[in-house]
């Protein structure tokens, strides 16, 4: 009857008790109330041992789930302890990396302080550069305006005198053309009077018997050819005069000419000096700007930068959350894993008193 589950306890009339009873029955040793009454006993005892016994199964069976359950929260325990190492480790790395985020944070902010400073400086140094620039420039212009006014009226003046020489030359350029022409002439003229006096010569030894009249024309013609050299002297001297006027003007144009070369020169330097000073003007603008790019980087750098930090202090939030839903995880499966060991050993010491029921 144990042995199957299904056991009625009326069939308990062919037990060896109940065979015993009667025999007791039959000699006389009980009376039947006896044997009733043991009877009933039996069956309330055969009844709570079988009771017992399902009872022992329904716990064995319990004992290997909680067994089974146990071991499975063992292996969750060792999952969550791994996970736990793992949350930790990378906890830690999250925290390393922050605190080196934190430190190139701070020397990035560093380093866009000494750049701004930089900045600063430079834009106060560009700005006292223009400055000096154009106080220079002005001081240069003031400096230089009394004399480029000078320069250019005497420029004007030495034109004037200039295009005034060239008329006077050419005139007087005519002029010794003129005398010149006149002294060809006028050595003509002479050696046709020569030629006369020799002629009167030759007439004075014709006619001898006429000397008072020969006197006369040759006086005549010995203060016409005196006048013609008085005449020719002066155009000498004139020629001489208009010579060294040449020799004046050539020295006055010279003279223009090295201070149009000295303008020029001095003009050119300005425009030299203007030039530098626009590319140091320029070269500072480009620092600037390189620098202003410099620092927009880093501030890009800090952004990111603090956007990492952000990300990372999110996901160790996250981590923290899991590591303490972990932990609480771990608590409850440990309290329902002792107290599962609670109920495997209190089944386990009701054990024997089961075994010792059924046994009796």
């Amino acid at each position: 009857a144990m042995d199957d589950d299904t056991v009625d306890i009326t069939d308990i009339s062919n037990s060896p008790a109940f065979l015993a009873l009667n025999e007791l029955v039959s000699d006389g040793t009980l009376t039947q109330g006896q044997v009733d009454f043991y009877k009933s006993k039996y069956a309330k005892l055969h009844e709570m041992v079988l009771q017992t016994y399902e009872n022992e199964k329904n716990l064995l069976r319990k004992a290997k789930d909680l067994n089974e359950e146990l071991r499975k929260a063992r292996m969750d325990a060792d999952d969550i302890v791994g996970k736990d190492k793992e949350i930790r480790e990378e906890l830690d790395q999250t925290r390393t990396e922050h605190a080196k985020a934190e430190a190139e944070v701070v020397m990035c902010e560093e380093r866009e302080a000494m750049l701004n400073a930089e900045i600063a400086e430079l834009e106060k140094q560009k700005e006292d550069v223009i400055r000096e620039k154009e106080e220079k420039d002005q001081e240069a212009l003031d400096a230089l305006r009394p004399r480029l006014e000078a320069l250019q009226l005497s420029i004007l003046q030495l034109t004037q005198d200039i295009d005034a020489s060239k008329q006077q030359s050419q005139k007087l350029l005519t002029e010794k053309l003129s005398l010149e022409q006149k002294a060809v002439e006028l050595e003509r003229s002479v050696s046709g009077l020569s030629a006369d006096v020799e002629a009167e010569r030759q007439d004075m030894l014709k006619f001898k018997s006429e000397p008072a009249k020969l006197k006369k024309q040759i006086d005549v013609a010995a203060s016409a050819l005196e006048g013609y050299h008085r005449e020719m002297a002066a155009m000498g001297r004139t020629v001489e005069g208009l010579d060294k006027t040449f020799v004046e003007l050539s020295d006055k144009r010279r003279a223009l000419e090295d201070q149009r070369d000295e303008v020029s020169l001095l003009r050119s330097k300005c425009e030299d000096l203007i030039n530098q000073k626009l590319q140091m003007r320029q070269s500072l603008e480009h620092d600037l700007q390189v620098q202003r790019a410099r620092s927009d980087e880093i501030q890009d750098d800090i952004l990111r930068k603090d956007l990492d930090i952000h990300a990372a202090e999110q996901e160790l939030k996250r981590a923290n959350e899991q590591l303490k839903r972990a932990t609480r995880d771990k608590e409850e499966e440990i309290k329902n894993f002792r107290k599962a060991e609670v109920n495997l050993a209190a089944l386990k010491g009701l054990l024997p008193g089961l075994t010792f029921q059924k046994d009796d």
